[in-house]
Parts: structure tokens; sequence; C-alpha cells
């Protein structure tokens, strides 16, 4: 007799990822009613009960093999997976394996499991966890375990929002052909799904954008007026960035205002009467003709009107001014009525198109504080972010803050008043120096910011910290570090070397802690972009190949991200600059096949 065939469950619980694999296929080909490899003429294995086949598939989803995952999402077992893993947890698996990198891989899952994924579940069902996956996934760090267990890399995150907004747009564009679908076609839900992809589009990335803007571009083919008005609302840079991705010509220069015609009171009222002369109540026949020209000089005054104007007393020929040295004068008491009498300010006739001279009013102005004289107290005393006061009051608390990080007297609050103090005083924009437009700099054109990073990377790399307390501080510094490249990410220039071995060694000091873990792969991802290659390449070089110890390899996982970020420079680099590392690059690929070679034996 041949060797006692495994269980089903003894299959799956195989610590052999190939025998693991072995038996989801036969679990498809039992559910499928088909007869399992190497079963031919034999009798059919079973199921294990349900109360333990189902925490099995469950512990076999989040297997560290992907060949595992990818065989236990075929169509055959998705239907009973369903059953034990919340779809919440599925989708995201699924969209990630569709999206690699790898089309041996992401081909048969694009084929099969995701329309079969697409027919468990009704539109409105699928909308609605896409949305929440989505949004989940612009959230930094380990995602609730309700939602995702585990933790995804940004690029793994950035997939699956791909993934996901390819399927978005197929539900919208189904949605557009006339498929009822509640979260689109109800008006309040339509709004704020608009709002929420078109505040992505300042901060999605390629390749997401193109598919984002697709999205929108459906999105308002279902309600062109309600999309029109909610992008009103927002800076016309994202509405020229959209239209943009659409493919529309923008035009660049400022649309031109019509001023509307200012309407003629004849228009309006009709002919008035004319002063001394009869009234005429009759309207011009076309209420749109011109007004009549305005004489040059004033008309004659009628007989009537002048009778009226002889009533009148005559005019003093000069004002009386009394005789201060006349004693009868001068006994008499002056009363002043008000001690700060308004200055009246009179303005010059203006003659009417009938003849009429309109009096001059007084106008009074106070004796308060002139609108100047308003303006310059506001200046002075504004507290408003970006005036000469607040930015003193943020400069001095950053040089104490930075004290602080020296002496290694930080905690929380501190770290946060530092992320605060990053977040407002981001670095000027080429627009406004153009401008001309007065900005205080309190990073003094880099020089307190240079002293700000050198401070910080040594505190993350310090040995000095208070022990119980020096993991959470380090995240708390990673942040810092985080808000800095996102707000200052100029000044970065010229500190590859600091940046990228702190970031390297950290990673292996902390190989299992997941928010130093998740913090410095978004850090390294987002900084790579704005790094020199050249001098990126250099001092990962520097790192992995010391002068005097060729043995020497740091930790496995600095290691490990070492040997990342040096692949993802060397792409980006053009020949010509990697020309004078070739022996370097060589020879550290030689050391990395030696310790793999010699992993494999040993194992």
């Amino acid at each position: 007799m041949g060797p006692r065939k495994l269980t089903v469950l003894e299959q799956l619980n195989s610590p052999d990822w190939k025998v693991r694999v072995e038996g989801i296929v036969v679990v498809a080909c039992i559910l499928a009613k088909r007869s399992p490899p190497d079963y031919e003429g034999q009798k059919m294995p079973t199921l294990p009960p349900s109360d333990i086949f189902a925490p099995t598939l469950a512990k076999l989803f989040n297997d560290p093999q992907s060949e595992v995952v990818e065989h236990l999402v075929a169509p055959e077992v998705l239907a009973e997976l369903a059953k034990v893993v919340p779809m919440e947890q599925i989708i995201p698996k699924v969209l990630l394996l569709s999206e690699g990198d790898d089309e041996q891989h992401a081909q048969p899952i694009n084929a099969s499991t995701m329309p079969a994924l697409k027919r468990l579940m009704t539109d409105v069902e699928a909308t609605d966890l896409l949305l929440k996956i989505i949004q989940s996934m612009k959230t930094s760090g380990v995602l609730t375990k309700k939602l995702v267990p585990g933790s995804f890399t940004p690029t793994q995150k950035r997939k699956i929002t791909h993934g996901g907004l390819v399927w978005l747009n197929e539900l919208a564009e189904r949605c557009v052909s006339g498929m009822p679908n509640v979260f689109f076609s109800d008006r309040t839900s339509y709004k704020q799904i608009v709002n929420r992809f078109i505040q992505m589009m300042s901060t999605m990335k390629p390749p997401n954008t193109q598919m984002l803007a697709t999205l929108l571009k459906n999105l308002q083919r279902l309600d062109e007026e309600a999309f029109n008005k909610t992008l009103s609302t927002y800076e016309p840079a994202i509405a020229k960035e959209l239209r943009r991705s659409w493919g529309l010509n923008i035009e660049e220069d400022e649309s031109i205002i019509v001023e509307e015609r200012v309407a003629d009171v004849e228009q309006v009222l009709g002919s008035v009467p004319e002063v001394g002369g009869a009234v005429s109540m009759s309207r011009p026949e076309s209420v749109h003709a011109p007004p009549a020209p305005r004489p040059a000089t004033p008309p004659p005054l009628s007989t009537g009107a002048e009778d009226g104007l002889g009533n009148l007393p005559a005019l003093p020929e000069k004002p009386e001014v009394p005789n201060v040295l006349d004693p009868n004068v001068a006994s008499r008491k002056i009363v002043r009525q008000d001690e700060n009498p308004s200055i009246k300010v009179y303005q010059d006739p203006v003659v009417e198109s009938n003849g009429a001279i309109d009096t001059a009013i007084p106008l009074e102005r106070s004796t308060l504080a002139t609108n100047k004289e308003w303006q310059n107290y506001g200046k002075l005393n504004t507290s408003a972010t970006g005036s000469p006061k607040a930015s003193g009051d943020s400069g001095r608390l950053l040089q104490s803050l930075i004290m602080k990080l020296q002496n290694r007297d930080m905690d929380t609050q501190a770290f946060r008043k530092l992320i605060g103090v990053a977040r407002e005083n981001p670095v000027r924009e080429p627009l406004q120096e153009a401008n001309r437009e007065s900005v205080h700099d309190i990073w003094q054109g880099g020089s307190v910011f240079r002293e700000l990073l050198v401070t910080l990377l040594e505190y993350l790399m310090a040995e000095d910290i208070e022990p119980s307390r020096a993991t959470d501080l380090r995240v708390q510094g990673l942040l810092v570090l985080k808000q800095l490249l996102s707000k200052a990410a100029p000044y970065f220039d010229r500190h590859e070397a600091e940046i990228l071995t702190t970031l390297i060694s950290l990673r292996g000091k902390y190989p299992q802690h997941s928010q130093i873990t998740t913090a410095i792969e978004e850090i390294s991802e987002e900084y790579l972009m704005v790094a020199d290659p050249k001098v990126g390449i250099a001092a990962i070089l520097d790192l992995n190949l010391p002068a005097g110890n060729p043995t020497y390899r740091p930790a496995t996982q600095s290691w490990s991200m070492s040997l990342q970020c040096l692949a993802a420079l060397v792409g980006t680099s053009k020949p010509s600059a990697l020309e004078p590392q070739y022996m370097r690059l060589g020879q550290l690929a030689l050391k990395v096949c030696n310790a793999a070679f010699h992993c494999s034996t040993s194992c």
C-alpha cells in the first residue's frame, strides 16, 4: 500500500506552502463537484466541519505566501470564503492581486476572480464597500481591523485605490446607461461622493489621477448642474486641472467681465416735469430710445421761476464778523456748544439737465480715527498667521523646541507644537516671490531648517532617550519629519546621506513595530521622489560597503530597505550618471548574491 493521503484539514494547515496550495485545489474541486487530482477511481475526500473549516480559511486568507492567497480567491472557493471572511477584507486583497506587476499572476485574477467577486454583490453594495475602502486607503498607518486586517505599504495602497477607482468607474458608467444605483441617484449622496473625489484631485498621484478624472467625468454626466455647482465652490486651480485631465482647452487669460448697463431715469420713470413749465405725462414712444444729450450750458429760467426768486431776501454783501474790541461784545460770554465740532464738507454745486442747481448738503465727518489710521493700527496689532508679530512668536517657539530637542527634553506635547509650526509655515512659493508678497520666512532661507533637521535626525538615532518612552517619542519625531517633507521639501536638498542613513538604520532597529515601520516606508517613498539620485546612491553604497569592513552587513530589515531604495534611485537615473558607481554597484550585487546563497544553504 502507498503512503496515506493527507486529509483536507492537514493539507490546509501544512507548514509547506505548496501542500497548502494542493489542499486549496482539493477544496475547489470538492465544491465544484469534480474529482481532485490523484483521486481518480478513489473515494472523494470530504470537507471538515464548518466550525473548523471556517477559521482555517480565514487564517489562509492572511497567508504570507501570495500563491496561497491567489488559489484561495479562485472562483470555486471565493463564494465559500465570503461566508467566513467579510467582504471589506476580501475586496482589498483581490484588488491588490489584480493590480500586481507580474502579468502572469494578475491575468487570471482579472479574468476569473474579479468577475466572480462582482457577482457576489449588487451594484449598491459594491459602491458602498468601494467608497469605504478608497477612503480608508488615504489613512496612514495600520487600518482598522474591521475594514482591513494588518497594514499596507503606500505602494500597495495606491494599487488598491487604482483598482477601486476602476471598479467604481464601471458602476458609474452602468448608472449612466440606465442601471439604477441609489448612491448616484440620491441628490444628497451624489453631492457627498462628488465632494469626496474632487478633494482627492489635489492629493492623488499618477497613475490614479487619470482614473479619478475619468470617474469624475462620468459623475458629471449623471447630473451636470449639481456637479458644476459643487465644482465652482473649489479653488479655480482644481477645476482647471480637472478640465485639463478631460482634454479640454484651458484659457489661461482671465474671463472678461461684462459691465451691466446703467439704467436711465426716463427709461424707468418716463419723462419728468420741467421747472416752471407744464407737466408732461406722456412717456416716450420707445422706452429703449437713448436719452437726449445734456446741454453744455443750462437753459434760461422761465418767467414764473424768475418771479419766485424775486421774493427771496437779498444776500448780505459780506458776512458779519463781531468786533472783539467792542466792549459790549467782549463782555458777553461766548459759549462753545461743542468742544469737538464736526467738520462740514461742502460739495460743488451740480447743474442738472433741466437747469436746476442741486444744493450741496454738508457731510459730517466724525472725530474718530480715520480709515487709514485703523488700517495702520490693524497692521501693527494683527495676530493673523503670517503677520510680523505671529511670525516672531513662531520663530521664538521654533528656537525653543530646537533647544529642547538638543537637550533630549521632548514630550508628546512639544512634538505636536513642532508639527504645528511646520504646518503653519510652509516654504514660500515662487509665485509669491514673483508678486513681491511679504511673507516672513521663519526658516531664514534654510539655515534654521538645516539646524532643525540635523537636530531631529540626531534625536531619532540618540541612545540617551528614556527607554520607557523612546519608541513613542521616535514615532512623534518621524511624524515631524513627515510634516517637514510635506511643507518644506525644497530645503531637503543636500541632506540625502543623513536622511537615508537614519531611516534605514531605524528600520532595522524596530523590525516589528508597525507604526514606526509604516512611517518610515511612507517618508522614504516620498523622499525618494525629491532626493538627488546621484547623492542618494552614493550614500547607500557607503552604508552597505564601508571602507575597511568588506564583510559588514546591516540588520536584515535595514539591508532589505537599503536595497529597495537603491533600486528606486537607480531606476530613475541615467546611465551616464551611474557610470562612476558601476564598480561599487557590482560589488554590492555580488555581496547580495553571496548572502542569499549562504542563507539558502544554511536553511
